[in-house]
């Protein structure tokens, strides 16, 4: 009785964050940085183990482990529902144990070649955090995840430019 008086979660469902950027790179450079099931996948040449748990039912599908060499504790569990060349690919992503109040993220990043050498990239991030959360917490995840997916595009730009050296030295400058 009187439901509508119940106080209302600050955050129903994923909520989504959408950047973009024009890289000076092609889009079969760009795909091999984000594709997690080949030798180019960013965290592999920056040094982190990327480990397939199981085949999925076509080529780059599946279900993946990263393991990071600065945050060992951690394990990402990486499922990607979609791998199109070039193109697109997207991933969903739980971290065992959970950090902070995060449950779940979705990434998607799409690829539009614009010449042999640039490309236009969406990068859509939907982000599951846990229920309850108080109007400080929401806005603490908010601004941490406004931050990061801002930055993960950043660096993917900066890897596919100048390459992986650049992208240690803007990690060394910026962590």
């Amino acid at each position: 009785m009187f439901g509508f008086l119940k106080k209302k979660p600050l955050v129903q469902g994923p909520v989504t964050f959408t950047t973009e950027i024009e890289i000076g790179a092609s889009a079969s450079v760009v795909y091999g940085l984000v594709d997690i099931s080949g030798p180019g996948f960013t965290h592999v040449q920056l040094g982190n183990t990327v480990t397939m748990v199981e085949q999925g039912e076509a080529a780059g599908l599946g279900q993946f482990e990263l393991k990071m060499k600065d945050l060992d504790d951690l394990t990402f569990h990486l499922n990607v529902t979609q791998a199109q060349p070039h193109t697109l690919h997207t991933h969903e992503c739980v971290i065992e144990p959970l950090v902070g109040r995060l449950v779940k993220t979705v990434e998607t990043v799409a690829i539009e070649a614009l010449a042999p050498d640039k490309c236009h990239i969406v990068q859509t991030v939907e982000v599951t955090f846990e229920d309850g959360m108080s109007e400080q917490a929401v806005a603490e995840e908010l601004v941490m995840m406004t931050m990061s997916v801002e930055n993960s595009l950043e660096k993917l730009a900066i890897h596919a430019e100048q390459g992986v050296d650049a992208v240690r030295a803007y990690e060394s400058e910026n962590f």
